[in-house]
């Protein structure tokens, strides 16, 4: 559960590096390598210029042909060693890349309801894709191509100081200028590239969430309402798209500058000690060689710095994503619930409300008693499903203690609470695939006979049954092969192969037509026997099956009673209800 531990994007790429520190040690020791056989090539040109010139006017082409070999060798050596070390440090980065994006997801099936109620899904899918992706960039560029480039830069000012001290400083105050460039660009970048994350996750977002509603947009005409909002942020991420391309520009044309600076300084210095025959043409040649591998060098530094920002600004994301701390965190000490489960559901002075300054529950005392049939009613907003919210313990109340069989569920662990509770909401979310795989999401190992059994218990196997491919039958995206209805009875039934002890239905009728309805209750008769269940509606014809009726009104219960003895003191918030949905 690392996850839960706040980390910064360093300690991020540390702890996901220390799996493969092994194999990073030795690819690294490679580039190493490589740099020091890159820093031989102007060495041997110059003593080549030096001890090889001669000989070959003489007709003594032996040391050249040494020489020529040795740089041949030292090439074939840098290219297969490059190609060991690029590919293997891009390999770990893809590793890398494969468990951060495991834990990303596994942090995203744990984030608490309302994390998910703040933040758009177009947001969190930006997550879970563009910025982990950008996290590898730090494994194959930094790790070889800053480390490569670094130690190049090193490598070529101690080689200039050994061959000439003169020359060598003259080059360093040509280098100044392009380093005080470099800072420039680094402090320009920096939150530019943090914006533009931020740009290109809101652009993700305006993409991806109409995309669950089409029919919706399409049937209110708000196509043009869509693209006006997507514009607008499409437009904020072309103007820092726009900035970052003026500062690169300006950038690279400086450093070209810088360059042909250096060049025409290191020839003009070097050659007036040539004339003077204080330092060989051999080591003038090498020093143009190394000026060009300095800045090359230089800019490759830059350009990595450049891409690990990019990295950083998403890896800073991703550590945001991973340090959400889950609202309802599991237990230091669990205590596991007595088997079998009764299901009693006890609110003791239980207060919440889903903001500090609000409260949408205010001492409630309560008890469900265990295989009671509890119908909930009220108008839209007095809290019937932040209660049943409550007992799911996708929130924990402010104040108070719910208790199941006696055992408060802050001390449960959440896999016992999950088998033990369900809850069942009007929207009906069917996964692409089988209609076997859907039921199965609530219970694996269950049987083709057990799946079947389910289905038969809610209603929906003699639909089931009619279907070309029965329970093999592919229900498409999000079950847009089937009705309504037919989504909503397949989620009872996923439901009910649970098995749970207490079984909430959060205006989970709503959408079915009234037969389907009444053939569904005659169902629950049956299954929720022996169980504990809350049922919310607004249609009363959920009455029937219920032993006990809660009518609650801004966070308080202010009917409780059998609906026969409710209805018999022809007062109170009930009764109201009953003749308002019966016209009298």
């Amino acid at each position: 559960m690392s996850g839960m531990v706040t980390r910064g994007p360093v300690r991020l790429m540390v702890e996901l590096a220390r799996p493969y520190r092994g194999r990073l040690a030795l690819l690294l020791t490679v580039s190493v390598v490589v740099v020091a056989l890159q820093l031989i090539g102007p060495r041997l040109v110059a003593f080549g210029i030096e001890a090889a010139v001669e000989p070959t006017r003489r007709g003594d082409y032996g040391p050249l042909i040494w020489i020529a070999v040795v740089l041949v060798v030292a090439g074939a050596l840098t290219w297969l060693l490059t190609v060991v070390a690029r590919r293997g440090i891009g390999r770990i980065g893809e590793m890398v890349t494969y468990d951060l994006r495991r834990e990303v997801d596994a942090a995203f099936a744990r984030l608490p309801i309302a994390y998910h109620e703040r933040w758009s899904t177009g947001v969190i899918v930006s997550r879970l894709t563009a910025d982990v992706d950008t996290v590898s960039t730090v494994f194959a560029m930094v790790l070889s191509g800053l480390l490569t480039a670094a130690l190049m830069v090193v490598g070529v000012l101690v080689a200039m100081l050994l061959l000439d001290v003169v020359v060598a400083g003259t080059v360093l105050a040509a280098l100044l200028p392009v380093v005080v460039l470099i800072v420039w660009r680094v402090r320009r970048m920096a939150p530019a590239r943090i914006a533009q994350r931020d740009a290109i996750a809101q652009v993700t977002a305006r993409a991806v969430e109409p995309l669950g509603a089409v029919a919706v947009v399409q049937s209110l005409g708000a196509e043009s309402l869509h693209s006006d909002e997507f514009d607008r942020s499409a437009a904020e991420l072309r103007q820092l798209s726009r900035r970052l391309t003026a500062t690169m520009s300006t950038y690279y044309a400086s450093m070209a500058a810088g360059i042909a600076l250096a060049t025409m300084a290191t020839l003009t210095v070097g050659g007036l000690r040539v004339m003077a025959g204080v330092m060989p043409l051999g080591a003038l040649a090498a020093f143009i060689l190394y000026v060009g591998m300095l800045f090359s060098a230089v800019q490759s530094t830059a350009n990595v710095m450049d891409q690990s920002l990019t990295a950083f600004a998403g890896a800073r994301k991703i550590t945001e994503f991973l340090a959400a701390e889950p609202s309802v965190p599991e237990p230091a000490d669990p205590v596991s619930l007595a088997r079998p489960v009764r299901g009693e559901i006890r609110f003791d002075s239980v207060s919440f409300g889903y903001r500090d300054e609000s409260r949408e529950i205010t001492g409630l005392d309560l008890t469900l008693r265990a295989g009671q049939v509890v119908a909930m009613l009220g108008s839209t907003g007095a809290g019937k499903s932040t209660i049943a919210k409550l007992i799911a313990r996708f929130y924990d109340p402010t104040s108070g203690r719910i208790l199941l069989d006696g055992v408060d569920l802050k001390d449960i662990v959440e896999a016992e609470l999950r088998s033990t509770v369900v809850l069942l909401t009007q929207e009906m979310f069917l996964f692409s695939g089988t209609i076997a795989d859907n039921l199965r999401l609530s219970r694996p190992d269950a049987t083709d006979a057990q799946v079947a059994e389910a289905a038969m218990a809610v209603g929906a196997h003699h639909f089931i049954a009619a279907l070309p491919e029965g329970y093999d039958t592919d229900v498409r995206h999000r079950g847009t092969r089937l009705s309504a209805g037919q989504r909503q009875l397949l989620a009872f039934a996923r439901a009910f192969l649970a098995d749970p002890a207490v079984i909430i239905l959060d205006e989970a009728t709503a959408s079915l037509d009234i037969p389907t309805e009444r053939a569904l209750h005659h169902a629950l008769r049956t299954l929720l026997a022996g169980r504990t269940a809350l049922i919310i509606a607004h249609r009363l014809s959920t009455l029937d099956i219920t032993d006990r009726v809660l009518v609650v009104e801004d966070g308080r219960v202010v009917d409780d009673g059998t609906p026969a003895e409710l209805l018999a003191k022809g007062s109170g918030a009930f009764a109201a209800l009953y003749r308002d949905a019966h016209g009298s």
